[in-house]
Protein backbone atom coordinates (compact mmCIF):
# COMPACT_ATOMS: atom_id res chain seq x y z
CA UNK A 1 0.00 0.00 0.00
CA UNK A 2 1.45 3.37 -1.09
CA UNK A 3 1.31 6.32 1.25
CA UNK A 4 -0.84 8.98 -0.38
CA UNK A 5 1.30 12.11 -0.67
CA UNK A 6 -0.18 15.36 -2.03
CA UNK A 7 1.08 16.01 -5.59
CA UNK A 8 2.55 19.35 -4.55
CA UNK A 9 4.64 17.71 -1.81
CA UNK A 10 5.75 14.64 -3.79
CA UNK A 11 8.62 16.30 -5.74
CA UNK A 12 10.10 17.65 -2.48
CA UNK A 13 9.80 14.23 -0.83
CA UNK A 14 11.44 12.52 -3.81
CA UNK A 15 14.24 15.11 -3.85
CA UNK A 16 14.92 14.69 -0.12
CA UNK A 17 14.80 10.89 -0.22
CA UNK A 18 16.97 10.67 -3.32
CA UNK A 19 19.60 12.94 -1.77
CA UNK A 20 19.42 10.92 1.46
CA UNK A 21 19.88 7.63 -0.41
CA UNK A 22 23.39 8.64 -1.49
CA UNK A 23 24.31 9.61 2.07
CA UNK A 24 22.96 6.36 3.48
CA UNK A 25 24.79 4.41 0.77
CA UNK A 26 28.07 6.12 1.64
CA UNK A 27 27.58 5.41 5.34
CA UNK A 28 26.79 1.77 4.46
CA UNK A 29 30.07 1.41 2.57
CA UNK A 30 32.02 3.04 5.40
CA UNK A 31 30.32 0.78 7.97
CA UNK A 32 30.99 -2.37 5.93
CA UNK A 33 34.62 -1.49 5.24
CA UNK A 34 35.27 -0.82 8.91
CA UNK A 35 33.85 -4.20 9.94
CA UNK A 36 30.45 -3.03 11.21
CA UNK A 37 28.48 -5.52 9.18
CA UNK A 38 25.22 -5.30 11.14
CA UNK A 39 25.17 -1.52 10.65
CA UNK A 40 25.98 -2.03 6.99
CA UNK A 41 23.13 -4.48 6.53
CA UNK A 42 20.68 -2.19 8.32
CA UNK A 43 21.72 0.77 6.19
CA UNK A 44 21.48 -1.36 3.04
CA UNK A 45 17.89 -2.23 3.94
CA UNK A 46 17.02 1.43 4.51
CA UNK A 47 18.78 2.46 1.30
CA UNK A 48 16.91 -0.12 -0.79
CA UNK A 49 13.55 0.81 0.77
CA UNK A 50 14.03 4.51 -0.02
CA UNK A 51 15.24 3.68 -3.52
CA UNK A 52 12.25 1.43 -4.22
CA UNK A 53 9.83 4.12 -3.06
CA UNK A 54 11.41 6.99 -5.02
CA UNK A 55 11.99 4.95 -8.17
CA UNK A 56 8.44 3.60 -7.97
CA UNK A 57 6.98 7.09 -7.68
CA UNK A 58 8.96 8.36 -10.66
CA UNK A 59 8.60 5.29 -12.89
CA UNK A 60 4.81 5.16 -12.54
CA UNK A 61 4.54 8.56 -14.24
CA UNK A 62 7.57 9.45 -16.34
CA UNK A 63 5.63 12.37 -17.84
CA UNK A 64 5.60 14.13 -14.47
CA UNK A 65 8.47 16.57 -15.00
CA UNK A 66 8.43 17.77 -11.39
CA UNK A 67 9.02 14.32 -9.86
CA UNK A 68 11.50 13.31 -12.55
CA UNK A 69 13.43 16.56 -12.07
CA UNK A 70 13.35 16.14 -8.29
CA UNK A 71 14.77 12.63 -8.67
CA UNK A 72 17.58 13.79 -10.96
CA UNK A 73 18.51 16.86 -8.91
CA UNK A 74 18.20 14.87 -5.67
CA UNK A 75 20.70 12.36 -7.04
CA UNK A 76 23.16 15.15 -7.90
CA UNK A 77 22.80 16.82 -4.49
CA UNK A 78 23.10 13.40 -2.87
CA UNK A 79 26.45 12.92 -4.58
CA UNK A 80 27.69 16.12 -2.99
CA UNK A 81 26.36 15.03 0.41
CA UNK A 82 28.04 11.64 -0.01
CA UNK A 83 31.40 13.31 -0.72
CA UNK A 84 31.05 15.44 2.42
CA UNK A 85 30.20 12.36 4.50
CA UNK A 86 33.13 10.43 3.07
CA UNK A 87 35.53 13.27 3.79
CA UNK A 88 34.27 13.56 7.36
CA UNK A 89 33.94 9.91 8.36
CA UNK A 90 35.97 7.68 6.04
CA UNK A 91 39.47 6.92 7.24
CA UNK A 92 41.12 7.07 3.83
CA UNK A 93 44.78 7.96 3.78
CA UNK A 94 47.00 8.99 0.91
CA UNK A 95 50.75 8.80 0.47
CA UNK A 96 51.98 11.99 -1.16
CA UNK A 97 55.37 11.64 -2.87
CA UNK A 98 57.14 14.89 -3.71
CA UNK A 99 60.36 14.90 -5.73
CA UNK A 100 62.32 18.13 -5.85
CA UNK A 101 65.75 19.69 -5.80
CA UNK A 102 67.62 19.66 -2.46
CA UNK A 103 66.90 23.31 -1.57
CA UNK A 104 63.17 23.22 -2.31
CA UNK A 105 62.83 19.79 -0.67
CA UNK A 106 64.29 21.09 2.57
CA UNK A 107 61.94 24.11 2.52
CA UNK A 108 58.88 21.97 1.75
CA UNK A 109 59.77 19.47 4.49
CA UNK A 110 60.25 22.27 7.03
CA UNK A 111 56.91 23.92 6.16
CA UNK A 112 55.01 20.64 6.28
CA UNK A 113 56.57 19.67 9.61
CA UNK A 114 55.63 23.08 11.06
CA UNK A 115 52.04 22.30 10.01
CA UNK A 116 52.21 19.01 11.91
CA UNK A 117 52.78 16.57 9.06
CA UNK A 118 55.23 13.71 9.30
CA UNK A 119 57.74 13.90 6.45
CA UNK A 120 60.31 11.30 5.44
CA UNK A 121 63.08 12.73 3.29
CA UNK A 122 65.11 10.40 1.04
CA UNK A 123 68.12 11.30 -1.11
CA UNK A 124 68.06 10.21 -4.74
CA UNK A 125 69.42 10.66 -8.21
CA UNK A 126 67.13 11.96 -10.95
CA UNK A 127 67.55 12.58 -14.67
CA UNK A 128 68.94 16.05 -13.92
CA UNK A 129 71.06 15.18 -10.90
CA UNK A 130 70.54 15.15 -7.15
CA UNK A 131 66.96 15.13 -5.86
CA UNK A 132 65.13 14.44 -2.64
CA UNK A 133 61.88 12.57 -2.28
CA UNK A 134 59.49 13.54 0.46
CA UNK A 135 56.98 10.94 1.56
CA UNK A 136 53.99 12.17 3.57
CA UNK A 137 51.06 10.00 4.72
CA UNK A 138 47.97 12.16 5.22
CA UNK A 139 44.24 11.87 5.66
CA UNK A 140 42.65 12.14 2.22
CA UNK A 141 40.99 15.43 3.17
CA UNK A 142 44.43 17.04 3.63
CA UNK A 143 46.10 15.84 0.43
CA UNK A 144 45.41 19.06 -1.47
CA UNK A 145 46.79 21.13 1.43
CA UNK A 146 50.10 19.24 1.23
CA UNK A 147 50.24 19.66 -2.55
CA UNK A 148 49.49 23.38 -2.30
CA UNK A 149 52.23 23.83 0.33
CA UNK A 150 54.77 22.11 -1.95
CA UNK A 151 53.74 24.11 -5.01
CA UNK A 152 54.02 27.37 -3.07
CA UNK A 153 57.71 26.59 -2.63
CA UNK A 154 58.34 25.19 -6.13
CA UNK A 155 55.49 25.54 -8.62
CA UNK A 156 56.68 22.75 -10.94
CA UNK A 157 57.48 20.18 -8.24
CA UNK A 158 56.89 16.53 -9.24
CA UNK A 159 54.09 14.99 -7.15
CA UNK A 160 52.37 11.61 -7.11
CA UNK A 161 49.56 10.52 -4.81
CA UNK A 162 48.70 6.93 -3.93
CA UNK A 163 46.06 5.58 -1.61
CA UNK A 164 47.70 4.07 1.47
CA UNK A 165 46.50 0.49 1.91
CA UNK A 166 47.80 -0.19 5.40
CA UNK A 167 49.22 2.05 8.07
CA UNK A 168 51.04 1.00 11.23
CA UNK A 169 53.08 3.21 13.54
CA UNK A 170 54.78 6.39 12.38
CA UNK A 171 53.51 9.96 12.55
CA UNK A 172 50.23 10.95 10.93
CA UNK A 173 48.86 14.41 11.53
CA UNK A 174 45.39 14.33 13.08
CA UNK A 175 42.91 15.89 10.68
CA UNK A 176 41.21 17.41 13.72
CA UNK A 177 44.17 19.68 14.49
CA UNK A 178 43.83 23.39 13.86
CA UNK A 179 44.62 24.39 10.31
CA UNK A 180 47.47 26.88 10.15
Amino acid sequence: MMVDVPPTVLPFLIFALRALINGVGTMRVIAMSSGRRSWGLSLASLESLMFAYTAGQVLTDLNNVATLGAYVIGFAVGGYIAMAIEEKFANVYDTVNIISNPTASAQIAELLRKKGFGVTLTHGEGARGEVYMLKIVVHHSETQRVIKTARNVQHNVFITVEQAQMIANGWIRSNRQEAS
